[in-house]
């Protein structure tokens, strides 16, 4: 209850360049400052939750405010159309993204370190290749994040980090008429596991859910 939402001032400024009608070069700076955020729910020890002298362990969301949040991107991506045929179809993409947060005001309750903005990987990269022609296209993508808050504090009282961890996914599309399409879709073909940790050398969970298709 009682709960703000996510506000902040942002500013962002970009560079772009088309070296041709496929293709795109670009940069951008980002600044953001979060005035009032929404903290995941976690328990609270010792609140006088009712102001009535009486304490309790509260389970719930809380709102953290004045974090200040800046970063870079990085893209670019082209289809090699002046190749000759047949490999005027292939083409790719590249982007990388790094964020760093001052003042998250969340605290390792054994340590008292600062800890880092949840959910935010100060390194993320996509890495795409495709092959396109007018009935049919194969696409593979890998997309990876760094280490990154999940918890400001487990069970033990430990922050919950997630392991830095890649996956690789790819599709087949083929045009049987203008109006059907038959697709075959792979996610987390190298059985990539999400790792989460109370600090080093305390794994808390191994979740593995191996290779998806559709």
């Amino acid at each position: 209850p009682d709960l703000d939402p996510y506000r902040a001032t942002q500013f962002d400024i970009a560079l772009h360049w088309y070296p041709d009608e496929n293709s795109i070069i670009s940069g951008a700076y980002f600044t953001k400052d979060v005035t009032s955020w929404i903290i995941d729910r976690d328990t609270n020890f010792g609140v006088d939750f009712f102001g009535d002298g009486r304490v309790w362990d509260v389970r719930q969301k809380l709102n953290g405010s004045g974090v200040k949040i800046q970063g870079i991107e990085l893209q670019a991506s082209t289809t090699f159309t002046h190749l000759p045929a047949p490999f005027d179809g292939l083409g790719g993409a590249v982007n990388y993204t790094y964020m760093e947060a001052e003042d998250v005001g969340l605290f390792n309750q054994l340590t008292g370190q600062e800890l880092p903005f949840p959910s935010q990987s100060k390194n993320s990269y996509n890495l795409t290749a495709f092959y396109e022609t007018s009935d049919w296209s194969i696409r593979v993508a890998y997309n990876y994040r760094s280490q990154y808050l999940e918890g400001a504090a487990g069970h033990s009282g430990n922050p919950l980090f997630v392991d830095d961890a890649g996956y690789l996914d790819a599709k087949f599309s083929y045009n049987i008429t203008p109006q059907l399409k038959f697709h075959i879709d792979g996610r987390n073909l190298t059985s990539e596991v999400k790792v989460t940790n109370a600090g080093e050398g305390r794994i808390s969970s191994y979740d593995w859910a191996g290779r998806e298709y559709a």
